[in-house]
């Protein structure tokens, strides 16, 4: 697994802010013989110092990275290739250490929305996210990287879970209405399409916000389910569902 498969073009930081008490040990380990008073006076040769000799990196005091808000316009995963995904296939272990490492590509800002995972909405995490295209008419969804999301954003993209999750309860009315609003909002200031499979959603809880932007229809849809294949660092892995009664069966 490379780097290079977490998030491409990241703004990459060059130097770490400094507090005042940080200043003043940076000051007795080089050598000041006083203590200066004026920390925006004495900071900026000091940082240079500081990123001369240690090439610091910044952690909590940068803003937010390029963003990628065309991710919430992402159609929903087939249906079958539900379990089918690169978490499942890493194990848990190996998939905890890696999607770590997403979270840091960004330095823990949500991609799509650039909220800082202190202050996203309903939960102080992130989420990642498999970057994947879909191909309806050929049946193939092809995985090209991993990106963190918020929870509010994440739950938008996959809007049938969320549908589900309404369902039996885990999810408020309120809480849905909050993240599809999010959603919207965010396709709008982009002027980006959302996906079709949203208006169960907005059907299911009542949503009364407006949505007045267009909608991603895919232009044909295979019903063959055994068809459905799921590409990652070009290896196929087939459809765990052959039916619609097979997916029925395992979900309910």
């Amino acid at each position: 697994m490379t780097r290079a498969m977490i998030l491409r073009n990241t703004r990459r930081p060059t130097q770490r802010q400094l507090r005042p008490h940080q200043l003043r040990a940076d000051q007795h380990r080089l050598g000041k013989s006083s203590v200066c008073l004026d920390v925006g006076r004495c900071a900026a040769p000091l940082l240079d110092r500081r990123k001369e000799t240690h090439r610091m990196e910044i952690h909590n005091f940068i803003s937010a990275p390029e963003l990628r808000p065309d991710i919430l316009s992402q159609s929903n995963i087939p249906k079958p290739l539900h379990g089918v995904n690169p978490r499942t296939i890493m194990g848990k272990e190996k998939w905890d250490i890696f999607r770590k490492q997403v979270y840091a590509s960004t330095n823990y800002h949500c991609i799509a929305c650039g909220v800082h995972v202190e202050n996203a909405l309903f939960h102080r995490w992130l989420e990642a996210h498999e970057d994947y295209n879909i191909d309806h008419e050929n049946a193939t969804m092809t995985v090209s990287g991993f990106v963190p999301l918020c929870h509010s954003c994440h739950s938008f993209v996959h809007s049938g879970f969320l549908v589900v999750q309404y369902r039996k309860g885990i999810k408020s009315k309120s809480q849905v209405c909050k993240i599809l609003e999010h959603g919207f909002s965010i396709l709008e200031k982009s002027d980006l399409p959302a996906f079709i499979g949203l208006k169960n959603a907005i059907s299911e809880c009542g949503y009364g916000g407006k949505w007045s932007g267009r909608w991603i229809h895919p232009k044909s849809m295979s019903n063959d389910w055994s068809r459905w294949k799921m590409i990652w660092e070009g290896v196929e892995y087939p459809a765990k569902f052959k039916s619609h009664d097979a997916w029925k069966r395992y979900y309910q």
